[in-house]
C-alpha cells in the first residue's frame, strides 16, 4: 500500500475541513462584534478635544444606554450641554468611569428616563437612587424625567442645576435642605404633578424660569433671603395667592404672567421695580397690596388683569400717579369714639371704618408680651362695618386690623 494515502485519509480530510470552518467561523465572529462596535459608536454624534471623545448627541434606539468609555480608541470624557436632551426613547443610562464632565442639561427632559447610574469608580459623579449628582452629593445635575412621587434632597446639598428637574411630571413633592444657595434656570420648570414648593432659606434670588408652567402648584413658601424673581420664573403657574416676604426688591418681566388662579399679591415695602408683563393676563386677580412706595413699574405690567384693585398704606407715595390699575388708600381703623366700641351683653366689639371696599382681617392675642395673633373675623368695609367679639367682658386681649 502507498505510505502517501495517509496523508489523504478521511479524518485528515475532516480535520482540515473543520478547522477552515472554525477559521472562517471565527472571523465571520469578529467582523460582527467591529460591525456592532461601529454601529454602536455610529449612534453617537461627538467631537475630539485634545485626544479625547465629547458626545454631543445620540441617535440610537430605546431602552437602555451604556455609554462607552472610548470611541475609536480615544476615552469618552465629556457629554456635552443638552446631548440626550428630550431624549424620550431613553429608560435607563449607565455612565463609565472615564467621564468627567457632562454639560447644562444633557439629561434633561427625557420624560421616560427612570435612572442615571455611575461607574462607582467615576471620581467626578455619582449616582444615589437613580439621580445624577456631583462626586461628593453637593451638585444635583439631573433628576432622571421619569421620576414619580415624593423626592428628598440629601443633607448637605447646595445647588441645583439648571433643568435638573425640568418634564418631571410625576414628582409630586421636591423637598430641599435650607443648604442649597442656588437653583438654576429652568430647574423645576413644567413639574405639572407638583403641588407646592418651599424655597431653602439659603436661596437668594429665584432664577428664570425655574417654576415656569408648574400648572398645579397651588402655593409657594419664599424666605425673606430672596431678594429678585427673575424672568418668567412662574408664568403659567397654578399659584392662587403670593405672599412675596420682605427682601425682595426686583420682580422681573413676565415673572408671574400668565397664573390664571392667582387672586391676591402681598407686596413688601422692600419692593423698588416690578417688570415688564410682570403680571400680565392673571384674569383672576383682584387684589395687589402694596406696604410700600410705588415702585418703578414697567410697560403692561398688569396687562388684562382687568380686575385687579391696588391697595396702598397711609404714608407711602407716588400712588398718585399710579394708573395701570385703580389705587385705593387702605385705610382701615378701630373707630373708639363709636358708641359700639366697648363690652356689652358680655361681649366686645367696635366699628370698623375705611374706604368702602377694604378687605379687613381681625385678629386677636391675649398678649402683647409674646403675641399669638389668631384671625378671627375677615370682612367687607361697606359704610362702616361692626364686630362683636362673644369673649366676656373683663377678658384680656388685644386686637388689631391688617390686609389680607
Amino acid at each position: 500500500m502507498d505510505s502517501r494515502a495517509s496523508k489523504y485519509s478521511p479524518l485528515c480530510f475532516q480535520t482540515h475541513a473543520f478547522l477552515r470552518l472554525v477559521t472562517h467561523a471565527l472571523r465571520f465572529l469578529f467582523i460582527l462584534l467591529w460591525s456592532a462596535c461601529l454601529i454602536a459608536h455610529a449612534q453617537f454624534n461627538y467631537v475630539t478635544n485634545n485626544g479625547a471623545i465629547t458626545i454631543t448627541g445620540y441617535s440610537g434606539g430605546p431602552g437602555t444606554l451604556s455609554i462607552p468609555e472610548t470611541i475609536d480608541g480615544l476615552t469618552v470624557s465629556a457629554i456635552a450641554a443638552s446631548a440626550f436632551e428630550t431624549n424620550a426613547d431613553l429608560t435607563n443610562v449607565v455612565i463609565p468611569k472615564t467621564v468627567i464632565s457632562i454639560g447644562t442639561a444633557a439629561f434633561a427632559s427625557c420624560i421616560n428616563l427612570v435612572t442615571l447610574d455611575v461607574d462607582p469608580e467615576n471620581t467626578a459623579y455619582k449616582s444615589s437612587d437613580g439621580v445624577l449628582y456631583s462626586v461628593g452629593l453637593d451638585s444635583l445635575v439631573q433628576c432622571p424625567g421619569g421620576k414619580r412621587g415624593s423626592f428628598v434632597a440629601p443633607d448637605g446639598l447646595t445647588a441645583v442645576g439648571s433643568k435638573a428637574f425640568a418634564f418631571c411630571a410625576g414628582l409630586t413633592n421636591i423637598a430641599l435642605p435650607n443648604s442649597v444657595t442656588s437653583i438654576g434656570d429652568n430647574a423645576f420648570a413644567n413639574c405639572s404633578g407638583l403641588t407646592s414648593f418651599s424655597v431653602p432659606t439659603g436661596v437668594t434670588s429665584i432664577s428664570n424660569a425655574t417654576f415656569s408652567s408648574c400648572s398645579r402648584m397651588g402655593s409657594i413658601s419664599i424666605p425673606n433671603s430672596v431678594t429678585s424673581i427673575g424672568d418668567y420664573a412662574f408664568t403659567f403657574c397654578g399659584l392662587t395667592n403670593v405672599t412675596l416676604p420682605e427682601g425682595v426688591r426686583t420682580i422681573c418681566n413676565v415673572a408671574f404672567a400668565y397664573c390664571s388662579k392667582l387672586t391676591r399679591v402681598w407686596f413688601p415695602n422692600s419692593v423698588t421695580s416690578i417688570g415688564t408683563f410682570a403680571f400680565s393676563s392673571c384674569s383672576a386677580l383682584r387684589e395687589l397690596y402694596f406696604a410700600g412706595d410705588c415702585p418703578v413699574i414697567g410697560a403692561s405690567a398688569f396687562s388684562n388683569a382687568n380686575q385687579a384693585t391696588v391697595f396702598y398704606l397711609t404714608g407711602s407715595t407716588g400712588w398718585d400717579s399710579f394708573s395701570s390699575r385703580p389705587a385705593i388708600l387702605w385705610n382701615a381703623t378701630i373707630v373708639s369714639s363709636d358708641a359700639s366700641f366697648g363690652g356689652t351683653e358680655n361681649q366686645f366689639g367696635f366699628t370698623i371704618g375705611g374706604n368702602n371696599g377694604l378687605t379687613v382681617v381681625v385678629e386677636f392675642s391675649p398678649s402683647l408680651e409674646n403675641p399669638t395673633w389668631q384671625t378671627i373675623y375677615t370682612n367687607t368695609v361697606s359704610a362702616g362695618l361692626s364686630y362683636r367679639d362673644a369673649a366676656p367682658v373683663g377678658a384680656s386681649g388685644f386686637y388689631r386690623l391688617r390686609s389680607p
